[in-house]
């Protein structure tokens, strides 16, 4: 099994409603590191890629917090070492 495909975004603070990202993204898996003020969204490769992710998952972060930054692609062995 190859890396799994992840996109990592640093907010104002954590969504409250991880039920409204579940429903933007079907599939995707959402784990937040507080010191980093990082989400980290893993999500299946047939959801298109790092593109179609923001476009579908950015509208459901901006409604609940300001979003800092984004970075697209990332694996999830990549975003592990970030919080490490």
């Amino acid at each position: 099994m190859g890396p799994v495909p992840a996109s990592s975004y640093v907010l104002s603070s954590e969504p409250s409603d991880m039920a409204a990202l579940a429903a933007a993204l079907p599939g995707a898996e959402f784990s937040w590191s507080e010191p980093t003020r990082t989400l980290t969204c893993t999500f299946p490769a047939e959801a298109g890629g790092a593109a179609a992710v923001n476009r579908r998952l950015l509208p459901a972060l901006l409604a609940q917090v300001d979003v800092i930054s984004a970075a697209a692609g990332v694996t999830l062995e990549q975003a592990y070492l970030r919080k490490a």
